[in-house]
């Protein structure tokens, strides 16, 4: 009996063998690459239109400033205040980080706190016997902007 269960398992392993070898398409040749059409994925269609969460929102400033910021002080659009604290002798500081590039930035901004009635230049402005400075820092792709000021 076990020469006839041999010979029928050796039978099966070579019907196998044969049948999973068999393939209707060509061999590529050796170091040819073969290429398969597909169709699209199966998520091609799928849209956010309808997602609320999705939707883009318009660029502007996130987080939120010290109590005691000068309110005539701009902030940066677009940016997010990534610190913020005491610079010493009385003086704290904030700091905006933006991903716009400091040749955009800089002139930017010293024309926002223009329009908001500050005069000065380069890095010292002041309003009504107050005074800030400024400093622009590259930190490609973006820009980093600290803002000193007496509270």
């Amino acid at each position: 009996m076990t020469g006839v269960r041999r010979a029928v398992i050796g039978s099966l392993a070579l019907i196998a063998g044969v049948a999973c070898g068999r393939t209707d398409e060509p061999r590529p040749a050796p170091g040819e690459v073969q290429t398969v059409e597909v169709g699209p994925a199966l998520d091609a269609s799928l849209t956010t239109a309808g997602d609320v969460q999705a939707r883009p929102r318009p660029a502007g400033f996130s987080g939120i400033l010290p109590g005691d910021f000068p309110a005539d002080v701009p902030t940066y659009r677009p940016a997010t205040l990534a610190d913020f604290g005491d610079a010493g002798g009385g003086r704290r500081y904030v700091l905006f980080q933006t991903p716009d590039p400091m040749a955009r930035a800089a002139p930017a901004f010293r024309a926002a706190l223009k329009g908001r009635g500050w005069s000065g230049a380069g890095d010292s402005y002041s309003k009504s016997g107050r005074s800030i400075a400024v400093a622009f820092e590259d930190a490609r792709p973006g820009t980093r902007i600290r803002l000193e000021y007496t509270p």
